[in-house]
């Protein structure tokens, strides 16, 4: 029984060219070991990206927080600056009080005392000669007052005033009537008075004309002259009243 299946050429045959050979080789079974690396290099990718994905759906799942921006409270201003102190005033100076001095009273000018016996000398006030209104008559009268219209004039003769005019005599009076009174004799004072007298020569009115500066003294003068009764001389019939007298006293040394 004859076989179709053929033969496989001889490669012995010398007559077959190296060709020839090369196309009658049939090509061998593949192993089943080659495919073992490409499907465990398959399977590792598989595996690799089924962590990837998981790893991935994991991140996703995941809430991110946002970051916290951190508040930034503002400060507060700072307190204003304590105001300074205010200065304390400065002290005034005392302003200095001007002291008004009372002003000094006038210290009497002590007129010179006559002698008790002796009547006041004839030139002691020959400028102010005593003033006598009448009509003019002749002869003298016991002071020598010279009598006429105006102002009299001292005479010469004789008599107890000699050329002293009535008043003249009657300051001379009066100061010795000071001089004896308890009141007065020890005052300092100057003042100028008024005397009124009648024709048998008492003292019927004194009034103060010019002032010593103390009441007091002022009072106890004017009582010790309307004290006295009269004085020695009849005042002349032609001598107009009142008589005015400067009287000066002064305290024993």
């Amino acid at each position: 029984m004859s076989s179709n299946i053929p033969e496989p050429p001889n490669k012995h045959d010398p007559s077959r060219s190296p060709l020839s050979d090369l196309l009658d080789e049939k090509p061998a079974k593949p192993s089943p070991r080659r495919f073992i690396a490409p499907a465990v290099g398959v399977a590792l990718l598989a595996v690799g990206g089924y962590f990837i994905w998981q790893w991935a759906n994991d991140m996703a799942g995941i809430k991110r927080e946002a970051p916290k921006l951190q508040a930034i409270i503002p400060l507060p201003p700072p307190p204003p600056p304590p105001p300074e102190p205010e200065k304390p005033p400065e002290p005034e100076e005392p302003k200095e009080e001007k002291v008004v001095e009372p002003e000094p009273e006038p210290t009497p000018v002590e007129e010179p005392k006559p002698a008790d016996e002796a009547p006041p000398s004839p030139s002691d006030d020959l400028a102010n000669p005593m003033q006598i209104d009448g009509e003019a008559q002749a002869g003298s009268d016991a002071f020598n007052i010279g009598a006429g219209s105006g102002g009299g004039m001292a005479g010469s003769g004789g008599g107890r005033g000699g050329n002293a005019t009535y008043g003249q005599y009657m300051s001379y009076a009066l100061s010795k009537i000071l001089r004896e009174n308890d009141e007065t004799k020890n005052l300092a004072f100057r003042v100028q008075v008024r005397i009124w007298l009648t024709a048998s020569g008492q003292i019927s009115r004194v009034e103060l004309d010019r002032s010593s500066g103390n009441a007091e003294v002022d009072a106890k003068v004017v009582a010790a002259l309307r004290a006295h009764p009269a004085v020695d001389e009849r005042p002349p019939a032609s001598l107009a009243m009142p008589v005015r007298a400067s009287l000066s006293g002064r305290r024993p040394s």
